[in-house]
C-alpha cells in the first residue's frame, strides 16, 4: 500500500507536483493563521501585553527637561535611541496598536454574535479614544507639570481598560455590564 522508495516521476511532472504540494502548505498555514487571529482569548491578550507595555513605558517617563535645564529634541527617534521624544512616539504608537486590537476584538465578537461581549467591548472602545488622545498630548507635552498631570490621567484610563478586559476575559456572563467601565475621567465618574 504504502511505498518507501523514491518517487518517480517525468521532468515535466515534478514541477506539477512541487506547485501542488507547495500550495497545500500554503493553505494549512493560512488557514492556521487566520483561526488563531480570530480568536477572541488572542485578541485580549494582546490587549493586555500592549496595555503593560505602555505602562511600563509610563514608569520611564522622566517629565523633567534634561542637564542644564535645556530639553533635547531626538530628528531619529525612530531608531530607538531610549531619548524622551523616542518614549513618547513608542508610547503613541503601542496606543494606536492597541486600539486596532481592540477594534477587531468587536468585530470578532460581533461575528460571533456574542451581545453581551461586544457591548462591553464597544464600551471600552471611548476609553480607548480617550487613551489615545491622552497618549497624543503627553507626546506633545512640553512642560513637566502638564506631563506629570498627564502621566496620571494616562495611568487611570489605563486601569480603566485593564478592568474592562479583565471582564471579557473572565468569562463570567453576568458579569458584563458596559455601566461597569466609566472613564475616569467623565462625569458620571466623579460624584
Amino acid at each position: 500500500m504504502f511505498h518507501s522508495g523514491p518517487l518517480r516521476f517525468s521532468e515535466h511532472q515534478r514541477p506539477f507536483w512541487l506547485l501542488v504540494a507547495i500550495a497545500i502548505m500554503l493553505l494549512v498555514s493560512v488557514s492556521i493563521t487566520v483561526a488563531q487571529a480570530a480568536s477572541p482569548a488572542r485578541l485580549v491578550g494582546n490587549l493586555q501585553r500592549d496595555l503593560g507595555a505602555l505602562r511600563a513605558q509610563l514608569e520611564q517617563l522622566d517629565p523633567w527637561p534634561g542637564e542644564g535645564g535645556q530639553q533635547t529634541v531626538a530628528f531619529n527617534a525612530d531608531l530607538g535611541d531610549g531619548s524622551p521624544a523616542f518614549r513618547r512616539l513608542s508610547m503613541v504608537t503601542i496606543g494606536r496598536a492597541a486600539r486596532r486590537d481592540l477594534e477587531a476584538l468587536i468585530t470578532t465578537y460581533r461575528i460571533a454574535r456574542d451581545e453581551e461581549r461586544s457591548r462591553v467591548a464597544e464600551s471600552l472602545r471611548l476609553v480607548m479614544y480617550e487613551l489615545t488622545e491622552r497618549l497624543d498630548r503627553l507626546g506633545r507635552s512640553s512642560s513637566p507639570a502638564t506631563t506629570v498631570a498627564l502621566r496620571g490621567e494616562v495611568e487611570a484610563v489605563l486601569s480603566d481598560l485593564e478592568r474592562g478586559l479583565a471582564l471579557l476575559g473572565s468569562g463570567r456572563e453576568t458579569a458584563l455590564a458596559p455601566q461597569a467601565i466609566v472613564p475616569a475621567t467623565s462625569p458620571a465618574a466623579q460624584p
